[in-house]
């Protein structure tokens, strides 16, 4: 078994698709195409002279493969496993996690009927069969249950599972996972609790298609599992051939950390991770595959970092770097402190500052020192005098206004972003944790002005405390809303004040404290609501200025103010105080952000020049077809799209004659939750897709500036493209501006 650290200058951030993972094997046409289809299902891409899994690092020697065998179609899965197992650790792409694969080498679901789905990546195929699948509950502990219950065998093998052992395990046919532990879901009374345990421990393409990817996406945002849940129910295995008497998998490392002193200088959890177990003496610990001892533990070392340091080669290690090369999983909280692990901050806890920075948008770029903000250009040197998202907001305020700035998590409006489930809460104002503390900020206010003491509570209570004669700014996410009663109730006469918090900044780790994470959830709903309709209206309106000859410039002035109904207020979703206190009541509204697909969607525009007269808006004016909005568009159907793959093909380089006249199908990734175009939001990526082609410049203009202003280099090399926004510039047009 091997493992591998990928040495190319970034691993591609869309290796989520099927598809793609496919081309990066086009080059090895020794192999037969079902063999490279094979190998791509199974999560494993191709970087020369690597094959290797990029979400947990173990690789396959395609040396030890035969060219001509034609290998079974769970092959390459059960060889993916089992690797895994050899390692004791677990695999985000095998555990089927949200944002590991996009489906694209197979028809739609919407295509299909039941009896024409194909199961041909199935890891247990033998079990396709339902009847097969009933068959084997035949010894199930819990057939003789005399007592109701909606956890049957018949229901089991709908939703994918056989018996598979050891006492009440389960097993997935598709994905191959198992889950234990079901005495509790026994009991339950929720008739789809066997839908919802696999929903949300495992949501693969079987359970999507049974469940429909609403109620799996409800699954894994309101029944997050925990750690140790995880543990208990979905136990680690191990292969080792020699038996010892040691532990083999992460999770026995970590059950062997009961006595670890509480005052010890790094977690345990940390430790065995990283594959370390207890000795029980002192701080000595041992790594259960390479037998590294380290016992000289003291503030500002890592697990990582020390074992990594001591004992390069170990597979463990090799397994984790492989695994954080690249930055395509920045959307990723997990991802993101784990690429912070072993970086020296010098300050008395760098565990907490990395978890915090990890917390507000921040990732370590390709084991460098540079910390950027995976949704913005800030780049931070953390100091310890402030909270990092106050110096994450002060560090966006410094960027220029023209280039449209506006974080979408420091102003708490960050759907994409995933969090760790359960951390602490890290508050840009902490000083102001408690109500009343926030509550006396209220007295200047409370002097001038005639209010009642309700009013003044139920703001603080909000998450409110008062900043300016104008402004209260809430204490966790630190954005702000204006005090004025009449206004607010004017305009939003429905809402209470933790609503009105909700709506304008939905991530918020306290809206989601006091109103729970459903209604925040509808927020997003609503908003999505809200930009299909307003993308109707300026889908509209361009194919109006384009048949009349209007210039591309003039676009910059279609507003995207809802049409709202008589008792549905306007609700503006993005409130920026980044300039300061303006005439509007100390916030001014930046563009709200309607569906960005691109130009290939819409008939094109004719090619006028663009004139530097019609590119600048009037200052009342509400920017919109121009403003770059990171956002994940929906399709008229509500499912997320995908638009650097929506053209069907690699969007780096033209797909190869053989995989145009291949036989296997390979469909939009519409239905993805996940989108590729997120590589793009980072300025190498950008600038790699220009070296692609051996470029040095574009009309004149350096490839380095040209990325860093948010462009990148289309798939034919003749265009750029910004990938938020509608923006298209030849070579020619971009002479004449």
């Amino acid at each position: 078994m091997t493992t591998a650290i990928l040495e190319t200058s970034a691993i591609d951030h869309i290796i989520a698709s099927e598809k793609y993972r496919l081309e990066t094997f086009s080059s090895l046409l020794n192999f037969p195409l079902i063999t490279r289809r094979q190998l791509a299902l199974a999560g494993f891409i191709y970087r020369e002279p690597l094959c290797l899994c990029p979400q947990c690092g173990v690789s396959i020697d395609l040396k030890s493969l035969n060219d001509n065998h034609t290998y079974p179609s769970n092959y390459f899965r059960l060889s993916h496993r089992k690797k895994l197992s050899h390692l004791g650790k677990r695999c985000a792409f095998l555990l089927c996690e949200s944002g590991t694969n996009i489906d694209d080498l197979h028809p739609p679901f919407s295509y299909q009927v039941e009896e024409t789905v194909e199961w041909d990546d199935a890891e247990q195929p033998e079990f396709r069969d339902y009847a097969k699948r009933v068959e084997t509950f035949n010894a199930w502990p819990y057939l003789q249950r005399e007592e109701k219950t909606f956890v049957t065998p018949s229901s089991m093998a709908i939703h994918g599972f056989y018996f598979s052992g050891f006492n009440d395990g389960v097993t997935c046919f598709y994905c191959g996972n198992t889950l234990v532990g079901w005495s509790e879901a026994i009991c339950d009374t929720n008739e789809h609790i066997v839908r919802l345990e696999h929903a949300r421990f495992f949501p693969c393409r079987f359970i999507t298609f049974k469940a429909g990817a609403k109620f799996i996406a409800d699954a894994g945002y309101f029944h997050i599992v925990s750690d140790e849940e995880r543990r208990s129910r979905n136990p680690m295995t191990s292969e080792t051939i020699t038996s010892s008497n040691k532990p083999q998998t992460i999770d026995e490392c970590l059950s062997t950390f009961d006595k670890w002193p509480s005052d010890a200088p790094i977690s345990a959890k940390d430790l065995a991770q990283t594959g370390f177990y207890y000795l029980g003496e002192e701080l000595r610990v041992k790594c259960y595959m390479c037998d590294l001892e380290v016992d000289d533990w003291h503030h500002g070392m890592t697990a990582y970092g020390t074992h990594k340091r001591r004992k390069a080669d170990c597979e463990i290690i090799q397994a984790i770097a492989s695994s954080i090369t690249g930055d395509f999983q920045c959307v990723n909280e997990k991802w993101r402190l784990q690429t912070l692990d072993g970086l020296s901050l010098n300050t008395d806890n760098d565990q907490y500052l990395w978890r915090e920075l990890a917390a507000c948008g921040f990732y370590r770029f390709r084991n460098t020192n540079n910390i950027r903000c995976a949704y913005c250009p800030v780049t931070i040197e953390p100091k310890t005098d402030s909270s990092v998202m106050s110096q994450h907001r002060a560090l966006a305020k410094r960027l220029k206004r023209s280039s449209h700035i506006d974080c979408v998590i420091v102003r708490a409006q960050c759907p994409t972003n995933v969090p760790i489930p359960d951390r602490e809460a890290f508050p840009e104002y902490p000083e102001y944790k408690s109500v009343f503390e926030r509550i006396k900020t209220f007295e200047p206010y409370k002097a001038r002005h005639t209010v009642k003491d309700n009013f003044i509570r139920e703001r603080a209570e909000a998450g409110f405390l008062l900043d300016t004669p104008k402004l209260m700014r809430c204490f966790q996410c630190g954005n702000s809303l204006p005090i004025m009663e009449k206004k607010m109730e004017k305009n939003y006469p429905q809402y209470n004040i933790e609503k009105l918090h909700a709506h304008f900044y939905p991530t918020c780790e306290w809206v989601k404290e006091i109103l729970g994470a459903k209604y925040v959830r509808q927020v997003f709903l609503d908003r999505s609501k809200l930009n299909e309709t307003e993308y109707q209206r300026v889908y509209a309106a361009q194919l109006s200025a384009a048949s009349n000859g209007t210039s591309l410039g003039s676009f910059s002035s279609v507003t995207t103010t809802s049409n709202n109904s008589e008792n549905t207020p306007p609700i503006d979703f993005n409130i920026s105080d980044y300039s300061g206190e303006s005439d509007n009541e100390g916030y001014e509204t930046v563009a709200t952000p309607f569906r960005a697909h691109y130009m290939d969607r819409i008939p094109s525009v004719p090619s006028i020049p663009i004139s530097p007269l019609t590119t600048s808006p009037e200052p009342s004016q509400t920017i919109a077809a121009q403003s770059c909005v990171d956002l994940i568009p929906n399709d008229i159907h509500g499912q997320f799209t995908s638009p650097i793959l929506e053209n069907r093909t690699n969007p780096f380089k033209p797909p190869s004659p053989e995989s145009q006249s291949s036989t296997v199908y390979m469909t939009s990734p519409d239905a993805s939750p996940v989108d590729p175009r997120v590589s793009l939001a980072y300025e190498s990526n950008r600038l790699d897709s220009f070296r692609r082609y051996n470029r040095e410049s574009f009309a004149g203009i350096s490839i380095e500036e040209l990325a860093y202003a948010g462009f990148y280099l289309n798939a034919e090399g003749n265009t750029i493209k910004c990938p938020w926004c509608t923006v298209e510039l030849t070579e020619h047009r971009v002479e004449n501006i």
